[in-house]
C-alpha cells in the first residue's frame, strides 16, 4: 500500500521486510517487517503479532511504526503461509517456533541495536492468542506478553469453533 511504501522510505524510523529460516524444519523464506530507530542501542524488542486467520502482517506496520518511535525495536513476523512466507499455518503449533525464530534473527542480525535480553510480545486476535501459545512454548524467552483480545483457552477456543487440529489451507 502506499502508506507502507511511505513508511518503508522513512529515515527516522527504518522499516524493513526480513526473511529468515524456520528453526524446525527445512523451510524458507518465513517474512517479517522490522521497525526501529537506526540510532537507538539497546532497545528492548517487541514482537507484534497479526490477528486474524489467515491474517497478515500489512495491518501491523503502521503500528510497529508507532511503537519504534517510542525507542522499541520491532519485529512483526508473518505466520506460515501468510504474505509470501513459506509453509502452512498450524494454529499456534510451528508458527510459534516461527515469532521465537524471527527474534533470534533480530537478535543476531541487529545485535548493536538490541536489547538481547528484553523480548515482550504482544498482538490481537489471533496474535494475542499467538502471544498467550509463545509465552507458554517459551515461558522463559519474554519478558512480558501482553495479548489483546485473545483467549487463553486457545484449544477449548478452537474446538468450541470446530477448528481444532485443522491446518491454515483447510479454512482457504
Amino acid at each position: 500500500s502506499p502508506e507502507i511504501q511511505k513508511l518503508r522510505k522513512g529515515s527516522d524510523i527504518i522499516v524493513k521486510e526480513i526473511a529468515y529460516r524456520s528453526s524446525v524444519e527445512d523451510l524458507y523464506p518465513l517474512y517479517a517487517e522490522v521497525a526501529y530507530d537506526p540510532n537507538g542501542k539497546k532497545m528492548p524488542i517487541l514482537a507484534y503479532i497479526h490477528g486474524d486467520v489467515p491474517g497478515t502482517r500489512m495491518g501491523y506496520i503502521s503500528g510497529a511504526y508507532a511503537w519504534a518511535k517510542k525507542g522499541l525495536f520491532v519485529v512483526v513476523p508473518s505466520l506460515r503461509g501468510r504474505d509470501g512466507s513459506a509453509g502452512n499455518g498450524d494454529l499456534f503449533a510451528k508458527e510459534m517456533f516461527d515469532i521465537y525464530d524471527a527474534v533470534e534473527y533480530v537478535k543476531k542480525n541487529y545485535a548493536g541495536f538490541v536489547d538481547v535480553n528484553n523480548v515482550s510480545i504482544t498482538g490481537g486476535s489471533a496474535g494475542g492468542m499467538s502471544s498467550w501459545a509463545a509465552a507458554v512454548r517459551f515461558p522463559d524467552y519474554f519478558r512480558y506478553a501482553m495479548p489483546s483480545v485473545g483467549s487463553p483457552d486457545t484449544g477449548g477456543m478452537l474446538e468450541g469453533m470446530g477448528m481444532y487440529g485443522k491446518t491454515f489451507d483447510q479454512f482457504r
